[in-house]
């Protein structure tokens, strides 16, 4: 997932899960420590190394991220603050990555802009991005500034990062055994659930269950699922309990039609081993060394940057530096719930997409790993 995840995805209109947000915290107590001025040019919040970002570029990141989240919500004035704070963070960054691109040669070309653009027009099918852009009030310009900020981060990534990482087999056994828990899978089964009009016809299937099991004749419903029997009902769960692999249950009549359940397999539960898991951790530990390598280029790049930040938005920067400062006491602390947020900063990372919690895509990413490997 690249890093420019905190940007919106032009493509898919979906935002994805804020994977700059350590850098945009050391960011802001970077800047919150230096580099404010009062006499940038009007319209100008900001300006990097000589190159001015506009408040209207500011708004229009995060009107282009409330559309991306596809709902409206009630905004407070600290959740207002951390809005302003990343975005300016991410258009500053950006700025940054884009000069190191330019400095090796890699710019991200008009061409690649005007080709990405015609791609995310033909997604549009029926509707004109025209169109859609006025009617959720996001000026083009602005829209295509966005695009190539957002096409800078990949190649940033792309370009820059990735091919100083390597992961070795070691690293990977070492993850797998530190997470094992991780990927613990729990007793599950192919169980499949049968049902038709003809008690006959069932019978005939289930005396070649389940070798023949995808040839369903017609007139027979068969669904098969992989779960665990936990998740039956009671009543079912005792009768499926029963069911040796390989057979189908006992025919039972129900509503005027005829039932069965049969067991095609049962998997044991137990770890699964590192080399079955091993796309996910590679991904893991990628995504970690990923992290360490962009804060260390940023702190690097900072150091030799001329940012100026207009003074009306030092307090925001300063806030964003004393929640980051916060944030990692509480996970050098060793009391057991050391990485709680309080109530109310909980309640205001979640309104601003800061929290530390893992997104639901990365809880769904390690139930996939779960899972893994584990299929019939």
């Amino acid at each position: 997932m690249p890093h420019s995840a905190i940007l919106p995805d032009p493509r898919n209109g979906r935002r994805r899960p804020p994977l700059l947000l350590c850098c945009l915290l050391l960011l802001s107590g970077l800047l919150a420590a230096s580099c404010v001025e009062s006499s940038l040019s009007d319209g100008a919040v900001a300006s990097v190394n000589g190159k001015t970002i506009s408040l209207r570029l500011v708004q229009a990141l995060m009107d282009s991220r409330s559309v991306d989240m596809g709902a409206l919500e009630v905004s407070t004035p600290e959740s207002m603050k951390n809005q302003y704070g990343e975005a300016l963070g991410t258009l500053i960054i950006a700025c940054l990555a884009e000069e190191e691109l330019a400095e090796r040669g890699q710019s991200v070309s008009e061409e690649t802009v005007s080709r990405e653009e015609k791609l995310i027009r033909e997604d549009y099918e029926d509707e004109d991005l025209n169109a859609y852009l006025e009617r959720e009030a996001l000026d083009y310009e602005d829209w295509r500034r966005l695009l190539r900020v957002h096409l800078t981060m990949q190649a940033f990534e792309r370009q820059v990062l990735l091919p100083g990482i390597r992961i070795s087999v070691d690293e990977v056994r070492a993850y797998h055994a530190a997470n094992v828990e991780r990927f613990h899978v729990p007793e599950h089964m192919m169980l499949c659930f049968l049902a038709g009009e003809d008690k006959a016809q069932l019978e005939a299937y289930c005396r070649r269950f389940p070798t023949g099991r995808d040839n369903v004749p017609d007139g027979l419903r068969v669904q098969c699922l992989d779960m665990e029997e936990s998740e039956l009902p009671q009543p079912e769960r005792k009768e499926v309990a029963a069911i040796s692999e390989g057979k189908c249950g006992k025919i039972r009549e129900v509503d005027g039609s005829f039932r069965a359940f049969g067991v095609v397999v049962r998997h044991e539960g137990g770890v699964q081993p590192a080399a079955a898991v091993y796309p996910f951790i590679e991904s893991a530990l990628r995504e970690q060394k990923l992290r360490v390598s962009f804060s260390q280029w940023l702190e690097r790049r900072l150091a030799k940057a001329d940012i100026r930040v207009a003074a009306a938005l030092r307090p925001v920067l300063e806030d964003m530096a004393r929640r980051s400062r916060e944030r990692e006491a509480r996970k050098a602390a060793p009391a057991a719930d050391s990485s709680a947020l309080p109530p109310e900063e909980e309640a205001q990372d979640a309104a601003s997409g800061t929290s530390d919690a893992p997104s639901a895509d990365e809880k769904a990413a390690e139930k996939e790993a779960g899972t893994s490997g584990s299929s019939s």
